[in-house]
């Protein structure tokens, strides 16, 4: 399985987060950057790309020297300051004019949106529909069945209960895990793009999300996600749960040369920073990966929620064993920790 993987956004933006987005990481097994886009977009708008590739796809080595520059910075209450990689020259990118490389299949788009805001959701499958294509809704109306009447149980249909939102995020991990390993009408080629459903807003036509990911995975597999200019929605939260993540400990590994190491969860922003870093060329504020945008082949993106299942289950450990004062369940965490594994 592979090694590497590559919002707080009021909208994410389809056709600035996935039709062309300026800060585009892209990154292979052994880490070496492979390309960045030129395309000509918004600055605010970005994605984070992250391409699973075989070794023998390697034609860069992986960066000896690279760090992070940047000065860390800490408040009063010792919690870690928002920080931004460098900003480098961008070098120029042009696709094959004869590819050779991964053919996707046609785009599927998917959502999950377990409130039934009809209004809403309207919107935004009529809009898809406008593309050629039918946006598929998971846990419509707090389901606990998929389109096969399977289901993954509790986890599923878990409500917000007492108002806590993070365990909505936690049930998108269990209901993508189960749509990307049990449906059986997925094929390993097909190219999907998952969008959360309230505030989205899509401007073009999505057809054209093809040609973007194979220019910008340079015709390989892989998976990008839209990015964000710090990690205000996990490791800076507020309150006794932004405390305890703070407090946690975690396992990273910023590059497959290095040994993996545990760190306390206040110095997180700082490696994710140092991972986009030391691994791009792009420039922009978006270093930050996010979770509410994601465009990749079916095989790629199931490799990578199997890691993010991994630091699921490793946090769940930990609580099980008295080893850690919360229970970990949200979905961008999840994301952004199997990101620096």
């Amino acid at each position: 399985m592979p090694t590497k993987y590559q919002w707080p956004l009021l909208a994410l933006l389809v056709t600035g987060a996935l039709l062309g987005a300026t800060d585009v990481l892209t990154y292979r097994k052994m880490n070496a950057l492979m390309h960045s886009t030129g395309a000509h977009v918004r600055p605010k708008a970005a994605a984070v790309s992250n391409s699973l590739r075989d070794e023998s796809s390697l034609s860069q080595p992986s960066p000896t020297n690279a760090s992070f520059s940047a000065d860390v910075l800490r408040d009063d209450d010792d919690d870690p300051v928002e920080l931004t990689p460098p900003i480098v020259v961008e070098p120029p990118f042009s696709a094959p004019e004869s590819p050779t490389g991964f053919i996707p299949r046609p785009l599927r788009v998917l959502t999950l949106a377990d409130n039934p805001r009809a209004v809403e959701i309207c919107l935004t499958a009529s809009s898809v529909y406008q593309s050629g294509m039918v946006l598929q809704v998971l846990a419509w109306d707090h389901s606990t069945e998929f389109f096969d009447h399977s289901s993954c149980g509790g986890p599923c249909s878990k409500a917000n209960t007492d108002g806590d939102f993070r365990v909505g995020q936690q049930k998108k991990v269990h209901w993508l895990t189960h749509y990307f390993e049990h449906n059986a009408d997925l094929h390993d080629d097909d190219l999907i793009l998952f969008t959360d459903a309230w505030d989205v807003v899509i401007q073009r036509d999505l057809r054209e999300l093809t040609a973007v990911f194979l220019a910008q995975t340079n015709h390989q597999r892989g998976v990008i996600f839209n990015g964000e200019p710090g990690c205000g929605d996990s490791f800076t939260l507020p309150g006794m749960y932004g405390d305890q993540l703070r407090h946690g400990a975690f396992t990273v590994q910023l590059d497959s040369s290095y040994p993996e190491r545990t760190i306390q969860g206040d110095n997180m922003c700082n490696m994710i920073a140092a991972k986009t870093s030391m691994n791009s060329l792009s420039k922009g504020p978006n270093w930050s990966l996010g979770s509410g945008g994601i465009l990749g082949d079916v095989q790629s993106v199931r490799a990578f929620l199997r890691r993010v299942n991994q630091v699921h289950a490793e946090q769940q450990q930990k609580f099980d064993r008295h080893e850690s004062p919360f229970f970990f369940y949200g979905d961008q965490i999840a994301f952004q920790l199997a990101y620096v594994r």
